[in-house]
Parts: structure tokens; C-alpha cells; sequence
């Protein structure tokens, strides 16, 4: 089905649809929260995938984010994500990011799904979040990385973010043992967690 610049198809219980491509070249693309009367629930595999664009406005009807969704993809200015959502594998990975990038609450972060993004250079994520393993990797570029409450960093989170200096888990955090492996000399300050607005 196509509506305006989205094509989508309609989910199995017939409720919401599931964003398959889109055909614009907006620089701001601020995606629908319903298409043709159906709520938006999900942004489909490479739906969006080598687009172009100064900002990517997602929103709260959106669960689900698939694999390799906007994979390559140049995102200059401002990224904004709805909370208690999926990121799937690979969803962002090799993309040219924001300098900030900020992982709302509740979210889950796949394998690989920020993986080798360049101009990143910080990363804020809101609390009770799950960071997957790789799913910040190889981002060259990557500086420091603020946790809130209740973040758990599964085994290699942020692999090889070679110019990582800082990380801070604020409150009561669970991060694995090799979370920064590979990191160089990141510096990770435990934080009590009313200091996390201080240090975001």
C-alpha cells in the first residue's frame, strides 16, 4: 500500500501497519503516527535505509524499530526517539549521526544497532534502558556516554570506541565487565542517580 511518501503494509491483527519504504527527500522527515486510518507501529527492514536527512522525528506510536531501518543514513542535526521502544540489529549502524544521541527510557538497544556511526560523539541513555552487545561498536568518534538509572550494558556494549573518555552510570546500574571493551582509556565514574541531569 503507499500513502503520500510512505509505502506500508497492514500487520497480521489487521491494527496497525508497518512502514516497508519511503520515496521523499525532506530534510526534516517527522514520521506518521497513522497512515490511511491505521496507527503506525513499526518501521520495516531498510525502509529508510542510504536516505538523507537534518532530522528524523519519531513517534510514540511506534514499538519497533527493525533490523537495518536506517542503515547508512546521514541524520545531521537532531534524532528524536519515543521511549519504550525496540531498536533493532543493525537498525542505525554505519549511519552519519548527530553529535548527541539520546536512548529514551525503557528502550532496548539490539546488537549492533548504533554500530559504526560516525559524528556521534555522545550518547545520553534515559533509564531502565538494556544496551546489547555492539550495539554502540566502533563508533569512532564516540566521547563520553551517560547513563540514568537502571541502565543494564550487556558484554561489549560500546566495543572499540577508540576515543571514549568517559562513561557515567548514575544510580543503581548493571553494567558487564567488558561493557567498554576495548575502549583505550575510558574513565567509568559511578554517580549517585539525582546527578544524572547534572551530567546530561
Amino acid at each position: 500500500f503507499t500513502s503520500g511518501d510512505y509505502q506500508y503494509w497492514i500487520s497480521e491483527d489487521k491494527e496497525s501497519v508497518i512502514i516497508a519504504g519511503y520515496t521523499g527527500d525532506e530534510d526534516v522527515i517527522e514520521i506518521p503516527s497513522e497512515l490511511d486510518g491505521y496507527p503506525v507501529s513499526e518501521i520495516g527492514y531498510e525502509a529508510f535505509g542510504y536516505q538523507k536527512m537534518k532530522s528524523l522525528l519519531i513517534p510514540d506510536s511506534i514499538r519497533c524499530i527493525e533490523h537495518k531501518a536506517f542503515e547508512y543514513c546521514i541524520i545531521s542535526e537532531a534524532l528524536q526517539l519515543p521511549e519504550n521502544i525496540s531498536i533493532g540489529i543493525d537498525a542505525f549502524s554505519y549511519a552519519e549521526m548527530p553529535r548527541t544521541v539520546t536512548v529514551p527510557a525503557g528502550t532496548t538497544v539490539e546488537k549492533g544497532a548504533f554500530s559504526y556511526c560516525e559524528k556521534m560523539e555522545r550518547v545520553i541513555i534515559g533509564p531502565d534502558t538494556v544496551i546489547k552487545g555492539r550495539a554502540f561498536g566502533y563508533c569512532d568518534d564516540l566521547e563520553q556516554v551517560i547513563c540514568a538509572e537502571g541502565t543494564r550494558l550487556e558484554a561489549k556494549a560500546f566495543e572499540y570506541c577508540k576515543k571514549l573518555k568517559k562513561a557515567v552510570l548514575c544510580g543503581e546500574t548493571e553494567a558487564d565487565e567488558d561493557a567498554f571493551h576495548l575502549c583505550g582509556d575510558a574513565e567509568v565514574t559511578e554517580a549517585e542517580a539525582g546527578e544524572y541531569d547534572a551530567w546530561k
